[in-house]
């Protein structure tokens, strides 16, 4: 048997190849040019404290996440965990689109010195050009507030449906029955069957449960 000593061996210093040019690799998962995934609306139904519903109407990509499915798949029997790899799927598949983003945030603002029916950012401006009672909260969508709560509210009656489905998730006010998350997410998966795409143009299987 021959042996090879790798400390002189010039071929173990040797560099490695480069990899492949962008151009040159093989791509997967771009979606074909001019189509998207089809979008379906739905409605959610949430009840507080007393029981009263409210409906909110989701809009959501008819495509499912693989990453989301595999997650599902591995929660096991846990029912937390269950929940959980529902909401991630169902928050993956929501548009972000149709309303004030999940990550677009208000800005403090104050009239412009030279102009005091423009609100401009308060940050550019120097401390004497405001005060505390020309404070106002300008919202994503441009609407202008005289307190944070109210523009709090408006930016959750007007989000997108990811960020409304979000703070329906995270509100300890709201429940949510868990086989209504199913039933939405098997809905989601047959429409992803059925009708995959469009142009660009344009079950309960569980007690009832909170859905957090």
């Amino acid at each position: 048997m021959t042996t090879t000593d790798t400390t002189t061996d010039p071929a173990a210093f040797a560099a490695p190849e480069p990899p492949p040019a962008p151009g040159d690799a093989p791509t997967f998962g771009r979606r074909k040019e001019g189509t998207r995934p089809k979008r379906v609306s739905f409605v959610l139904v949430t009840y507080d404290a007393r029981d009263a519903p409210t409906e909110h109407t989701l809009t959501a990509r008819a495509a499912v996440d693989t990453a989301s499915v595999f997650g599902f798949g591995r929660s096991g029997q846990n029912l937390g965990a269950q929940i959980a790899a529902i909401r991630n799927l169902l928050m993956r598949t929501l548009v972000d689109d149709d309303g004030i983003g999940i990550h677009e945030g208000t800005e403090q603002v104050a009239p412009a010195p030279d102009n005091p029916d423009t609100m401009v950012p308060v940050e550019g401006l120097d401390a004497a050009d405001w005060s505390m009672s020309d404070l106002a909260w300008r919202t994503p969508d441009g609407a202008v507030h005289d307190t944070a709560e109210a523009a709090a509210a408006h930016t959750r009656e007007h989000g997108s449906s990811l960020r409304r489905f979000t703070a329906i998730m995270d509100d300890d006010g709201l429940s949510v029955e868990q086989s209504a998350l199913e039933e939405i997410l098997d809905f989601l998966m047959t429409e992803a069957a059925d009708r995959p795409t469009q142009r660009s143009s344009a079950s309960s299987r569980s007690r009832p449960r909170k859905g957090r």
